[in-house]
């Protein structure tokens, strides 16, 4: 059959509230200097992004030290994929920018 149904895009939650769309997650890897891709995954759009992202992490600092020869790295990513599981994993391994979640941090 050539026409099989998509997996890959999928009806998940969004911040626009569309839950009615189907739609696809993906991470991606760029140089800082010329924004060329180095490495993208993409991901059913009903799996939540911390879930992607904790999973293709690893991968992601792997290839990024190997093909910068051990240079510095700095992983940026949004609120939705900080997690204490993921600052310990890049804590001490790469430097890294986010934001923050307002209730997590009331004192500020």
């Amino acid at each position: 059959m050539l026409n099989q149904r998509n997996t890959l895009a999928q009806r998940g939650s969004n911040t626009q509230k569309r839950h009615n769309l189907r739609q696809v997650g993906y991470m991606l890897m760029v140089t800082t200097d010329s924004h060329i891709p180095v490495l993208y995954r993409c991901y059913q759009g009903n799996h939540h992004d911390i879930t992607a992202f904790k999973t293709h992490l690893t991968e992601m600092i792997t290839t990024a030290k190997r093909l910068t020869n051990g240079a510095d790295v700095t992983v940026v990513f949004d609120k939705g994929n900080m997690s204490k599981e993921v600052i310990t994993l890049l804590h001490g391994e790469r430097h890294f920018v986010t934001s923050l979640i307002p209730s997590d941090h009331e004192d500020l």
